[in-house]
């Protein structure tokens, strides 16, 4: 309501997690230094009690509570200037005040230009402190353009008319962009909170008969490790679903595939700056799937790609390189932050990905991994994709990661981190020598597992690889 409030009034909106703490609340607040926030109740105190800190706020508005705290009661009451001449209200306030007037101060929709910033999302931390990225009207557009060419939103075996979405949480750029999806396809959207859990997430699916869904590969990997739990009955409804955020293993692919009787499951790869980059077709085979690790289909349309080597050359087909992009769904750069938007942009419009990859002579897409990732073994390229890969196969893995750590005689050598399923028992050896029997011997993991209890992730259940090393004792 919020978000769809603001853009009709032609503001800028910043969503954030309603899980963050409330120094984490503080702190965006001073980042971002809005003028109006929409916010649950238990954030006030953090506000009023330090209002001078926060002059530049002009009004607050709290949601799903009701006024009956000792503080919000006072405020509310006395109402004299409590932030730089604002009233604290609630919803039900407003609307109440709101339906009272009959004459209209706005004409709505308020009318803005291409470039005029409509969102700021946060990037996701994982490869270093999270940035302020800016999306415009011109971005939107752009995203609304794509999502209604052929192929891009395919019809379940339930028919259009009955598909019910469920959406990632929308403080992050890939919730909007599922949000988008479902406004395209003239369907109902469920959205998911910050801190549902995966047991919520299949409930949700259930109660509200879902038929098409945005996950990523540790939701799928989850399920697969329950079936006994969420029987394909359980979750009938269940006809697409769009997979991001991570690789994911082909037989955890296959066995969602046919056990669930899924019609599509499409890969997506994407980043904040951009939002959706590539997609699988429908149609997909899966003996393709299976052959070529890494795979994320088509490059979506009004966007391109190149792949350069390390001197920024640019490379053909099947060629490893690194991976950039442009198109109007790009981002103008990070907010009030020059030094970080000229490492993002090239001179010629272009986004920096990070990733490396390449595409075949069908223009198909593959990403092997991040550029920063990657371990150099006595001069051989090993990529941690390839290995936790590997890892996710064992039945008994949860999770995996893998990083490379120094060594005296090969520069670098792989160590892996796992989390594991804790109602069998398995050792760091046995796991080591799974993978061990594997691979090539310069892939081999000579910097040893540890089996974790948990391990850094952001919003996305994606593994934060920069905090792991605080793990090795």
């Amino acid at each position: 309501m919020a978000i769809f409030g603001a853009l009709m009034a032609g503001l800028t909106c910043y969503s954030l997690s309603e899980s963050i703490t409330i120094y984490e609340f503080k702190a965006s607040i001073m980042k971002m230094k809005p003028k109006f926030i929409v916010c649950p109740n238990r954030y006030l105190d953090a506000i009023v009690n330090e209002k001078d800190n926060f002059t530049f706020i002009k009004t607050m508005m709290t949601m799903l509570e009701t006024v009956n705290g000792p503080n919000h009661n006072n405020i509310i009451n006395n109402n004299n200037n409590i932030i730089n001449n604002s009233i604290i209200k609630s919803v039900e306030e407003i609307c109440l005040k709101l339906s009272k007037t009959t004459s209209a101060v706005v004409k709505l929709p308020v009318h803005t230009e291409p470039d005029n910033h409509v969102t700021y999302f946060m990037s996701s931390g994982t490869t270093g402190q999270p940035k302020a990225i800016i999306r415009t009207n011109k971005i939107y557009l752009s995203v609304i353009e794509c999502l209604i060419q052929p192929n891009m939103i395919p019809q379940t075996s339930g028919g259009q008319s009955n598909d019910i979405y469920l959406s990632d949480s929308i403080f992050h750029s890939s919730g909007h962009e599922t949000l988008i999806r479902a406004i395209v396809m003239s369907t109902p959207v469920a959205v998911l909170r910050s801190e549902d859990s995966m047991d919520d997430i299949y409930q949700c699916i259930h109660n509200y008969r879902i038929s098409q869904a945005f996950m990523t590969p540790a939701y799928l990997s989850y399920l697969v490790k329950n079936m006994d739990k969420y029987t394909s009955e359980y979750l009938g409804s269940l006809k697409c679903l769009y997979v991001a955020g991570d690789f994911l293993n082909y037989n955890i692919y296959k066995s969602v595939k046919q056990y669930y009787n899924i019609d599509n499951i499409l890969m997506v790869y994407g980043m904040s700056e951009m939002g959706f980059i590539c997609q699988s077709p429908p149609d997909i085979d899966n003996n393709k799937y299976r052959s070529t690790v890494g795979y994320v289909g088509k490059v979506c349309p009004n966007l391109r790609i190149k792949i350069l080597n390390d001197s920024g050359s640019p490379l053909p087909a099947n060629s490893f390189g690194k991976l950039y992009v442009s198109g109007l769904a790009a981002t103008l750069g990070y907010l009030n932050d020059p030094e970080q938007t000229n490492n993002l942009l090239t001179n010629d419009g272009y986004v920096i990905t990070g990733d490396i990859g390449y595409y075949d002579d069908n223009h198909n897409v593959y990403i092997v991994g991040r550029s920063k990732d990657i371990i150099k073994v006595y001069g051989n390229n090993v990529m941690p994709s390839e290995l936790e890969n590997v890892l996710s196969e064992h039945r008994y893995v949860m999770k995996a990661a893998v990083i490379g750590i120094d060594d005296d005689l090969l520069g670098s050598v792989p160590m892996a981190f796992v989390t594991v399923d804790d109602s069998v028992s398995v050792s760091e050896e046995e796991l080591m020598d799974y993978v061990d029997k594997r691979v090539s011997d310069h892939k081999r993991l000579r910097g040893g597992i540890k089996i974790v209890d948990s391990m850094p992730v952001n919003h996305m259940n994606k593994v934060i690889k920069s905090q792991l090393r605080k793990l090795i004792l």
